[in-house]
C-alpha cells in the first residue's frame, strides 16, 4: 500500500495559505482606491458649483450692479428703481414688480414691469391714490412685511380685480424704511401661489434698502443744489441793490426773474401795498393776453382778493390747483373764490398753483 507523501501535503498547504494572503492583499487594496471620497466630492464640487453658490453670486452681483446706478445718478432715482424691478424681476421670480413712493397721503407709482399695454393702462390710472383706500399699501406704510400667498382668497376687492387684469396670483409687499419711516414700497408678484421663500423676503429688503438709499441721495443732491442757486439769487439781488440806490424798480425785477427760476414757476408777480391798495410792480411775461389781464387789474384793493386777508396779516397763502386729489374741495374753490378778475387771468395764464408772500417793511 502506497503512503501518501508529506511533502506533497505541505507543499499543498503552503499554497493555499499563500492564495489567502494573496486574496487578502488584493481586498486591502482594492480598498485603499476607494477610500479617499473627499476629493471626489471635492472634484466634484469644484467642477459644478450649487444651486445655492450660484443664487448667492447672482445676488451679489445684482446688488453691486444697482450700487452702481445709484453712483451713476446722483440727481436721478428713476434708473435705480427700474433696475430694482428688472432685478427683483429675475432673482426672485417675479412676474411682474412695482415700486410705489408715499408722498403725503397719497401713494404714487414710481416704476414698474410692463405686461402688456391694455393692463399697464389700467395699473397707471390707478395712481396717485390714497393710502388709506389701499390696505395693504397703509400697513407697508406702518412698515410692515406682507406676503399674499394667494389673491383669490384675501379680501380686498380693489386687489382681487387688478390682480386678475394683470394675471397675479401671490404677492411680496416690502416698504422702503428711512429712519424708521416708510417713504415708499417694492411690490413683487408672481403667476403662481404660495410662500414667498426666506431667502427671497431678505433679497427683497436688500433692494428696498438699496432703493432708499437712492431716494436719500438725490434728496440731499437736491438740497444741496438749490442751497447753491438761493445764495446765487441772494447775491446776485444785493448786486442789483448796490448798482441801484436810487431806483428800485430794477431789484422788484430781479426778484421776479430770481424767484421764477428758483421754484421753477409758471410766473412771478411783485406787488406793493399801500393804505390797502395793491399795486403791480414787476412780473415774468407768460403770454400777451394773460398779461394784458394782469395790468388792468391793478391797482386794487387788497380786499378785492380772496387771499387778500391772509396776505394782509402777514402769512402765506398757498391755493391749490383746481383739480388737485389732495384737497379737491379747497382746490376747486380757488380760482371761482377769487373774485371776478382773478379767474380770467388764471384761464389766460394757465396760473393754478399759486403761492404769495407778503413782504413786510422792515422785516430783517
Amino acid at each position: 500500500m502506497t503512503r501518501p507523501s508529506r511533502t506533497g501535503s505541505k507543499k499543498s498547504e503552503a499554497k493555499a495559505r499563500n492564495a489567502r494572503l494573496a486574496a487578502g492583499r488584493k481586498t486591502a487594496k482594492t480598498k485603499r482606491r476607494i477610500a479617499p471620497a473627499a476629493t471626489r466630492l471635492k472634484r466634484r464640487w469644484t467642477s459644478g458649483p450649487s444651486k445655492d453658490l450660484k443664487e448667492a453670486r447672482e445676488q451679489q452681483a445684482a446688488t453691486a450692479e444697482i450700487l452702481k446706478v445709484i453712483a451713476r445718478s446722483p440727481d436721478d432715482v428713476q434708473p435705480v428703481f427700474e433696475a430694482i424691478v428688472a432685478n427683483a424681476d429675475r432673482l426672485i421670480g417675479g412676474f411682474s414688480t412695482a415700486v410705489y413712493r408715499f408722498v403725503g397721503s397719497m401713494v404714487h407709482l414710481a416704476a414698474f414691469t410692463p405686461i402688456d399695454p391694455a393692463s399697464d393702462e389700467i395699473l397707471k390710472s390707478r395712481f396717485p391714490h390714497p393710502i388709506a383706500d389701499r390696505p395693504y399699501l397703509a400697513r407697508a406704510q406702518a412698515g410692515e412685511t406682507i406676503e399674499i400667498p394667494d389673491t383669490e382668497i384675501q379680501p380686498n376687492v380693489a386687489l382681487l380685480e387688478i390682480a386678475r387684469v394683470r394675471g397675479i396670483r401671490s404677492l411680496l409687499y416690502s416698504p422702503l424704511l428711512s429712519k424708521g419711516t416708510a417713504i415708499g414700497v417694492i411690490v413683487v408678484t408672481r403667476r403662481s401661489t404660495g410662500p414667498f421663500s426666506t431667502h427671497h423676503v431678505e433679497l427683497l429688503r436688500t433692494f428696498s434698502d438699496q432703493a432708499v438709499i437712492a431716494i436719500e441721495n438725490v434728496r440731499l443732491f437736491d438740497e444741496t443744489q438749490e442751497a447753491l442757486e438761493r445764495q446765487t439769487a441772494t447775491a446776485d439781488i444785493l448786486k442789483v441793490i448796490a448798482s441801484s440806490p436810487a431806483d428800485v424798480q430794477p431789484v422788484f425785477e430781479a426778484i421776479a426773474v430770481r424767484s421764477k427760476r428758483l421754484v421753477d414757476a409758471l410766473s412771478t408777480t411783485v406787488f406793493r401795498l399801500d393804505d390797502g391798495v395793491m399795486h403791480l410792480t414787476a412780473f415774468t411775461p407768460t403770454n400777451p393776453e394773460a398779461d394784458a389781464i394782469l395790468e388792468a387789474m391793478f391797482p386794487a384793493p387788497l380786499a378785492h382778493f380772496v387771499w387778500g386777508e391772509t396776505v394782509g396779516g402777514g402769512a402765506i397763502y398757498r391755493a391749490a390747483h383746481r383739480n388737485d386729489r389732495r384737497d379737491p374741495a379747497r382746490a376747486r374753490s380757488v380760482c371761482r373764490a377769487s373774485r371776478p378778475a382773478t379767474p380770467d387771468l388764471c384761464r389766460s395764464g394757465c396760473d393754478r398753483n399759486r403761492q404769495r408772500r407778503p413782504v413786510r417793511r422792515g422785516a430783517g
